[in-house]
């Protein structure tokens, strides 16, 4: 009977902790999601009232990769005055199978530790996305105002100090 008593007082102060850990884990953790273009513009549309960066990289694409973290800073900087990251990978290359694409971006996001952004994989063609995203190659960067309104984009010289300028304004503006 004693060990019982024991076995339940050292569970009740261990749960707490399991609990805490598990939580922290959760947040920690990076999700992906794979949406189709007219998804993405869905995404874009939830977010109305507030300004929204949608950043579209590739897996090898290292200007991509060195620079994502800046939407993250970005997130943990003006999201609570309503700013709105969202990582958009890009399939570059068609013969992967979604499951590899899934766990190399899972992998790169985790990297650079992109927990506080919505992050999704456009589970289009390239013709698909060339055509209805309007551009040829990745980095390309899209912001769009409170209205849902697209009011900027970077290209392949994709120049974070001057959307986050755009950011900054937006956010001013379109209170």
């Amino acid at each position: 009977m004693r060990t019982l008593r024991w076995c339940a007082l050292l569970a009740a102060l261990l749960l707490p902790g399991a609990a805490f850990l598990s939580a922290q884990e959760k947040a920690d953790k990076v999700e992906v999601k794979f949406v189709k273009y007219d998804d993405l513009g869905d995404l874009v549309n939830q977010h109305k009232g507030k300004v929204v960066v949608v950043d579209c990289w590739g897996l090898t694409c290292l200007p991509c990769l060195r620079d994502m973290p800046r939407l993250q800073a970005m997130q943990t900087k003006y999201g609570k005055d309503g700013f709105v990251g969202i990582t958009a990978c890009i399939k570059l290359d068609e013969t992967l199978e979604n499951d590899e694409i899934e766990q190399t971006a899972v992998k790169r996001l985790a990297e650079r530790k992109m927990t506080g952004t919505t992050n999704v994989i456009l589970d289009e063609g390239i013709a698909v996305w060339q055509k209805n995203l309007r551009f040829a190659a990745v980095p390309h960067v899209f912001v769009f105002d409170r209205a849902g309104k697209w009011r900027e984009y970077g290209d392949k010289d994709v120049d974070y100090d001057k959307i986050e300028q755009k950011v900054v304004e937006l956010l001013k503006r379109d209170r």
